[in-house]
This record gives structure tokens, C-alpha cells and sequence, in this order.
């Protein structure tokens, strides 16, 4: 279900928006999700027509120089409303940076573990702390606009999985989209 918010949005992603989009609306949907813990009139997020990695497969990434930053886009821009990533990515192109969307990045796990999958959310931490060092040691700060992203990226990987060595490590490259743009201002 919705704790599963980055593998249904990949799925769903390849799948024409407006029968996914139609799939979930149908009441007899509705009532399944419902035997899931879903309220019945509970609204569901609609999936765009071409999500953010479709959106920029033409697009060319350059080589990575002073001005370069790395968009953790998370998976609500990725899948519902990737026109906030492509706005943010032209402002700042316009401003005169590089942007680069990793592929390596994942679903922060946030909806994991609300979803009580610690597990599956501590794969994904361990996957998004290697990419976070990836940028880090280059020099590239990570941006996102999503701040339950944000909080996952910089503090909870570190406090929920404290055993683990390297979650967290990176957290300081990791920048608030709007803190960012304010500063260009």
C-alpha cells in the first residue's frame, strides 16, 4: 500500500497515469484498500502522466564543476507532481547550475517505516547514505524539496539504525531546496 509509496510508483509508472489513476478511484478499489487500513474517502494522490525520470530522459547532464548540486527528488515529486522537480531544476539551471537527478537515489523509507517495514527502510538507507557519499566527496551538495525527505536523509537514517556504520555520516551535504534558493537570493 501507501508504505510501499517508491516500488507502487515505479510500477505504476509504467503503466498508462490515467488507468492507474482510474484503478484507484474505482469503488471497488476503494473498498479493497479499505480492508487494508485505507479510509474508504480517504484522497489518493493521482499519478502523473510522465514522471520526473521519463520527463528528463533527453535531457544531458554535465560534467560536474563548482556549480553543480544532486536532486534527491523523493518519491512524491518523482511519480505525482513532477513538474515541481522540472520547475526547480529550470530555476536553478537558469541561475546558472549544473543539476544532476542521481538515478542511485531511492524512496527515503519514510513510508516504510510508518509502514512498519524497518527492514526494507534500512536497505534503503543503506543505499542513499552510498549515494550521498558519492556527491559528498565530489563536492556536490544533495538538494531536495521534500522535507520529510529531507529529515529521513539528515537525521532519522542515524537515530532509527544507530548500529549502523556510515547512516548519517553524510547528512550535511544534504540541503533544503528552498533554504538553497533563498541563498542565491
Amino acid at each position: 500500500g501507501l508504505a510501499l509509496a517508491g516500488g507502487f510508483g515505479a510500477l505504476a509508472s509504467r503503466v498508462p497515469a490515467g488507468r492507474v489513476n482510474g484503478g484507484v478511484a474505482n469503488p471497488l478499489s476503494r473498498i479493497a484498500m479499505h480492508a487494508f487500513g485505507i479510509e474508504k474517502r480517504a484522497p489518493w494522490p493521482r499519478f502523473a502522466p510522465i514522471p520526473l525520470r521519463r520527463a528528463l530522459a533527453a535531457r544531458r547532464e554535465g560534467a560536474v564543476t563548482a556549480k553543480t548540486v544532486a536532486f534527491f527528488p523523493g518519491c512524491f515529486i518523482r511519480y505525482y507532481e513532477p513538474h515541481v522537480g522540472l520547475d526547480l531544476i529550470a530555476l536553478l539551471e537558469r541561475a546558472g547550475y549544473s543539476v544532476i537527478v542521481p538515478e542511485g537515489f531511492s524512496c527515503c523509507g519514510l513510508p516504510l517505516i510508518a509502514g512498519g517495514y524497518a527492514g526494507d527502510a534500512l536497505d534503503k538507507a543503506r543505499s542513499n547514505s552510498l549515494e550521498l557519499a558519492r556527491w559528498t566527496k565530489q563536492g556536490v551538495p544533495v538538494m531536495t524539496a521534500c522535507p520529510s525527505c529531507a529529515l529521513m536523509l539528515k537525521h532519522e537514517y542515524r537515530d532509527m539504525f544507530p548500529g549502523e556504520e556510515g547512516l548519517g555520516a553524510y547528512a550535511g551535504n544534504v540541503v533544503d531546496a528552498c533554504d538553497f534558493v533563498a541563498g542565491l537570493i
